[in-house]
């Protein structure tokens, strides 16, 4: 894998303070170029991903058609993009602070990709040294390279193929998926999990009719 750009943004809804990055990543450091690609790889192979294509009216398409042509700086679309999240996660009605990853990337097939990870924050307990040894509770804590999160987007540079993962949330009162229908604004399709779940059912059900063994 190689990762052409990627940046992190912060929307810190308990402090009610958003940190846009004006710099990407420093990938000289193995720790930052290890997480990184851990999540987007793990994105980009993952069995839930949804097949989505964009709708005409899709702004976000055409941004980043303008980006993969050249017309738009990284840094900029990136900035966009969280300050976007950073509207629509503000009415939720259960706020969750939330950095936004974005990259641009070839995978280990180089194939061009564009991806946008939105890492819900959490909290976790961790030692203080001292005279004496204490606890303390520490918040914004990223997920580990080896945890799945819930909600992202990739797009393929060559075709504009959209995939894409996402959890509801309850926003002004209603349910919705912020990825497909805030972001990318398309058309959703089904996961390869899906697919799967779906040809296995029907053996199944063929097998059975006809007395076969199921497994």
């Amino acid at each position: 894998m190689k990762i052409n750009h990627a940046i992190l943004h912060i929307l810190d809804f308990d402090s009610a303070v958003n940190v846009m990055s004006e710099r990407e990543l420093d990938f000289d450091t193995r720790a930052v170029r290890s997480f990184v690609s851990s999540h987007l790889r793990r994105a980009r192979t993952s069995v839930d991903n949804r097949r989505a294509a964009f709708s005409e009216e899709s702004a976000f398409a055409g941004e980043l058609k303008g980006y993969f042509f050249g017309d738009r700086e990284f840094v900029d679309l990136s900035q966009q993009i969280a300050e976007f999240f950073a509207a629509e996660l503000a009415k939720a009605d259960k706020m969750e602070s939330t950095d936004v990853l974005v990259a641009d990337f070839d995978d280990d097939d180089d194939v061009r990709w564009f991806a946008v990870l939105l890492m819900a924050s959490r909290t976790a307990f961790m030692h203080e040294v001292a005279v004496r040894n204490d606890i303390a509770k520490r918040y914004a804590i990223l997920p580990a390279p080896s945890q799945k999160v819930s909600s992202y987007a990739l797009v393929r540079a060559s075709s504009m193929e959209a995939f894409y993962v996402d959890k509801k949330r309850k926003i002004m009162g209603e349910d919705t998926l912020i990825i497909p229908e805030g972001l990318l604004q398309c058309e959703s399709g089904v996961s390869g999990k899906e697919v799967i779940e779906a040809v296995t059912r029907i053996v199944e059900e063929v097998a059975e009719e006809h007395g076969a063994n199921t497994a």
